[in-house]
C-alpha cells in the first residue's frame, strides 16, 4: 500500500516537473505597428521589437490555433537602417482586399494582429514630411516698414513677411507661387493649431524618436495637411513674397501653405509658418515754428567817423538856417 501511494506520488511530481519543463504558447495582446509602404511592399515596425529578434507570418483568417502556423514563421527581416521588420511582400497570395492578420513569435509568446494597410505611409511622403519647411527655399528673417503723414499723424507700419528665394536646384523666377494663410490660435484652425505643434515636436524631437513613433507623427502630419489643403484657397504670391495680414497683431503666428506651380502643375508643396510683428503705430509731428532774426550790423570805427560828419552837418544846417532867419528879421 504504501508502495503504491509513493508511485503515485511520485507519477504526480513527475507530470508538474514534464508540464514545467514543456514550452507553453500564449497568444498576447495585440501589437502596436507602424506601416510603411515602400513601392508595392509593407514594411511593419513593431513598437518594441525594432531590435529584437522575432519571427513572422500572414494570413487572412483570423488564426484560432495558433500552432497551425508554426511551419510558416519566418525570422524578421531589417531594413535599410538595420531595423528589425516584418515584410508584406508584393506577389503575395494574401488577398489585401480582405482582412490581414500577422501572427508574430517572440520566443514561445504568440500574438496576433489585425493590420490596416489602408493607414500605411509611403516613403515617399513619409520623406517629404521629414523635410518640411525646407522644401522650397524662402527667408523668413526679413521685415518691411513704411510710413505715411497725414496732417501732421505719422503713421509707420512694419510687417513680417516670407520671401521665396534661390535654391541650388530650383531658379525661383522660372515658377509661379500660391499660398494659403491660417491663423494658429487655437480657434480659427484647430487642425492648423495641432499641425503646427507636431511639425515643432517632430523637428525638436526626431534624433531621438524610435522609428515606430517617427513614422506615427509623420502619418498623422500628413494626414493633417491633406485635411487643410482639401479646405485650403490658395492666393498668387506677387513679386515673390508673402506679407503678413493686414489685420494681425505682433506676435500672431500663421501657418502657410506654399505651392510652387508650372503652369497649373504642383512641382513642389511646402508648409512654412510667418510671425507677425509690429501693427500701426501712430505719432503726432510737433510743427517746425520758424523765428526770423534782425541782423545787426557790426560796429566798426568807420560809422563812428560816418556819425560824427553827420551831425556836424546837421548842426551847421540848423546854424545857418539860424543865421538866414535872423538876418532876415534885422531888414524888416
Amino acid at each position: 500500500m504504501e508502495t503504491f501511494k509513493s508511485k503515485k506520488v511520485m507519477l504526480v511530481f513527475l507530470l508538474v516537473l514534464l508540464i514545467m519543463l514543456l514550452p507553453t504558447r500564449i497568444f498576447a495582446a495585440t501589437q502596436s505597428v507602424a506601416i510603411v509602404k515602400v513601392e508595392n511592399d509593407y514594411s511593419i515596425y513593431i513598437d518594441g521589437l525594432e531590435n529584437k529578434d522575432f519571427k513572422f507570418a500572414f494570413t487572412n483568417q483570423n488564426p484560432e490555433d495558433e500552432t497551425s502556423f508554426e511551419s510558416q514563421l519566418i525570422p524578421n527581416w531589417e531594413d535599410n537602417n538595420g531595423v528589425n521588420i516584418a515584410c508584406l511582400e508584393e506577389g503575395t497570395s494574401l488577398n489585401l482586399n480582405e482582412p490581414v492578420f500577422m501572427i508574430v513569435k517572440v520566443g514561445e509568446e504568440l500574438s496576433v494582429t489585425e493590420l490596416d494597410l489602408n493607414k500605411a505611409i509611403s516613403k515617399t511622403d513619409m520623406a517629404s514630411v521629414e523635410a518640411i519647411t525646407t522644401i522650397i527655399d524662402v527667408d523668413t528673417t526679413q521685415t518691411t516698414t513704411t510710413s505715411d503723414n497725414e496732417n501732421g499723424v505719422v503713421t509707420t507700419q512694419t510687417v513680417g513677411q516670407v520671401n521665396i528665394i534661390e535654391s541650388a536646384e530650383y531658379n525661383y523666377t522660372d515658377y509661379e507661387y500660391q499660398y494659403n494663410l491660417i491663423k494658429i490660435d487655437g480657434t480659427e484652425s484647430e487642425t492648423a493649431t495641432k499641425l503646427s505643434n507636431l511639425v515643432d515636436s517632430l523637428q525638436s524631437t526626431y534624433s531621438t524618436l524610435s522609428t515606430y513613433n517617427k513614422i506615427l507623427k509623420t502619418a498623422e502630419i500628413r494626414d493633417l495637411y491633406l485635411s487643410l489643403r482639401e479646405e485650403a484657397v490658395y492666393s498668387k504670391v506677387n513679386d515673390y513674397v508673402i506679407y503678413q495680414p493686414e489685420d494681425s497683431k505682433e506676435g500672431d503666428k500663421y501657418l502657410v501653405l506654399l505651392q510652387q506651380l508650372s503652369g497649373k502643375e504642383v512641382v513642389r508643396e511646402d508648409i512654412q509658418f510667418l510671425i507677425c510683428t509690429e501693427g500701426h503705430k501712430q505719432k503726432v509731428e510737433k510743427p517746425l515754428i520758424e523765428i526770423k532774426k534782425a541782423t545787426a550790423l557790426p560796429r566798426t570805427f568807420d560809422s563812428i567817423i560816418l556819425l560824427v560828419v553827420l551831425a556836424v552837418i546837421v548842426i551847421t544846417t540848423i546854424a545857418v538856417i539860424l543865421r538866414i532867419r535872423k538876418l532876415n528879421k534885422n531888414e524888416e
